[in-house]
């Protein structure tokens, strides 16, 4: 993840060229088929956002996403015409947003009103991005600016955008989504609300073994902003120098005076966990991780995307446990 150049609005194009541009690697996948005619129709912009979608809707809704490949960065995602036909087909457009994946809302803004789905943006139910809203002013641009846990926020958001990471975050989600369907679906409301309020007590499950894996008071760096929220579930405080996940997740080079800060931090003792994300490595980031293990520093990797056959609960499970195991060394 890398990249964070973002693509002009996708024109319009002739049916040939939807035909092929099918094709294309990375675009959506087809829906399988259909047991329930009736299914409402959900498309995410990631495995993550489907699997959340399916799991509140269950059989009365069919949700795919746009990006599979754990290697392609939605930052960059360049969307294809047949992800624009296969968004004109949905009933609930499901993003991140924040500037994660700001191709869907550019894919929305290309697109007759009359064909635009209900949009549901994911940081929207973040307590902190309604806080951000409410407290933080607008600069020129329409950019918040907002301090969040050390660090100075993303220049396309005013918080930590990676808020499916955020355990409060995508309860409130699962809510949201149960909403939404039982307007769609008023027969099933019931059925869809049940199914939010068992994924909410799973996940406070989970805030409840990130609290008790053993590191509340440590001190954690991270290379790349995305597991902040998880590690703050743990009881763990930022230690990571300013700038430095700011510029792994901009893909450029760490600062020098950065980086001898964190390789300091980390053989003075200071820093307790390294959170290392896998999909965002350069030879800084590989240097911190030799760095820390040198000096035996419990070194967790983390990463943006599921597996393909991984389910968010379960995922999101084994990312605590990987805690756990690190406060155990």
């Amino acid at each position: 993840m890398t990249a964070r150049h973002l693509t002009p609005t996708l024109l319009l194009l002739p049916v040939g060229a939807l035909i092929l541009a099918g094709c294309a690697q990375g675009s959506a996948q087809s829906p399988q088929e259909q047991q329930n005619p009736d299914a409402i129709e959900v498309v995410a912009t990631t495995n993550v956002y489907r699997d959340i979608a399916q799991r509140i809707g269950a059989d009365r809704v069919q949700a795919t996403e746009i990006i599979s490949s754990p290697a392609q960065d939605p930052h960059s995602y360049e969307p294809t015409a047949r992800d624009k036909l296969t968004i004109s087909k949905a009933e609930v457009v499901l993003a991140n947003g924040g500037g994660y994946d700001a191709f869907m809302d550019q894919l929305i803004s290309s697109m007759p009103s009359e064909q635009v789905a209900q949009q549901i943006h994911a940081v929207d139910t973040s307590p902190e991005a309604v806080e951000a809203s409410a407290e933080a002013g607008h600069d020129e641009q329409g950019e918040h600016k907002h301090e969040h846990g050390g660090h100075e926020g993303h220049q396309h958001a005013g918080y930590n955008e990676h808020v499916w990471f955020d355990l409060d975050s995508m309860q409130a989600l699962g809510e949201r989504l149960a909403s939404e369907f039982g307007k769609l679906d008023p027969q099933h409301a019931e059925q869809f609300q049940a199914n939010a309020e068992q994924f909410s007590t799973e996940l406070q499950e989970l805030k409840d073994r990130a609290a008790a894996a053993g590191l509340h008071g440590k001190s954690f760096a991270m290379t790349e902003p995305v597991p902040f929220y998880l590690l703050k579930d743990a009881g763990m405080h930022d230690a990571t120098p300013q700038g430095l996940s700011e510029a792994v997740e901009a893909g450029g080079d760490i600062p020098p005076q950065t980086l001898k800060k964190m390789n300091d931090a980390l053989a003075d003792g200071q820093i307790d966990l390294l959170a290392y994300n896998i999909q965002t490595e350069g030879h800084d980031s590989v240097a911190i991780r030799s760095t820390a293990e040198a000096h035996s520093v419990p070194v967790v990797d983390f990463a943006e995307t599921m597996g393909p056959d991984e389910d968010y609960v379960g995922w999101m499970g084994a990312q605590v446990d990987d805690l756990a195991a690190a406060a155990g060394q």
